[in-house]
């Protein structure tokens, strides 16, 4: 791979039925989610892939990166998680990239189908003045986060609450790091986001998403029918 001076790490599971969108069970089936999940990496890689940067495909469980690489192609780098949460995790892929002497990294999470490479670059030109870069969601979480050193005290909070963004802010501000927000987006967790996204989408036939679309026309849909 050549080094660039940004990298952008994709931090996902492999879509593995029972195991990747289990929130969505069972407006959804155990091989739907699944199926879901894969579209959404597609879109999110289809979408970045192009940036000007290196990418990072940081996964989890660590053997199961063939089902990712047949999915993606081999052009990105391939990573996997370590550590004992998501904090850890997310922890140890952005350090294991800024070692590489990239300038600064992003690292997005997979379950926001509608982020741009827009929002990829708006992060590095927040990171032209600030140390940190996060982009919360509507839920209280947030789906990107950057830097262009480690911080590793900004990971040390409780994750999988409504607090997770305002947590993350104090934690930047305590570590006496300067930082800026990207736009806000919702991520796909339960049904009513789901149901939230297709009706975004069936309004909007400018934006892209091949994959997410042909997952909601085959199963949301009819999904919605069933239980009417």
């Amino acid at each position: 791979m050549i080094l660039k001076s940004r990298a952008v790490i994709l931090f996902t599971r492999v879509p593995l039925p029972g195991k990747t969108k289990t929130r969505l069970y069972p407006f959804l089936t155990e091989e739907q989610c699944a199926y879901l999940h894969e579209a959404f990496i597609k879109d999110v890689y289809n979408e970045i892939k192009n940036f000007d940067g290196d990418i990072f495909i940081n996964y989890t469980p660590e053997n199961k990166a063939g089902i990712l690489k047949n999915m993606l192609g081999d052009t990105a780098c391939f990573i996997p998680q370590k550590g004992d949460n998501i904090g850890e995790r997310m922890n140890f892929a952005i350090n294991h990239v800024l070692q590489k002497k990239y300038d600064a990294c992003v690292l997005i999470g997979s379950d926001v189908p509608l982020i741009s490479i827009d929002d990829i670059v708006e992060a590095f030109s927040i990171l032209e003045s600030k140390d940190v870069v996060i982009s919360p969601t509507l839920d209280g979480g947030y789906y990107l986060i950057g830097m262009k050193e480690p911080c590793d005290s900004i990971f040390n909070i409780s994750y999988g609450t409504d607090t997770v963004f305002a947590r993350t802010e104090d934690a930047v501000r305590q570590a006496d790091r300067s930082y800026g927000a990207g736009r806000i987006l919702f991520d796909i967790d339960e049904k009513d986001d789901l149901l939230k996204l297709a009706d975004y989408l069936h309004g909007d036939l400018q934006q892209g998403l091949p994959y997410t679309r042909r997952v909601l026309k085959d199963m949301v849909y009819k999904a919605q029918d069933g239980m009417l």
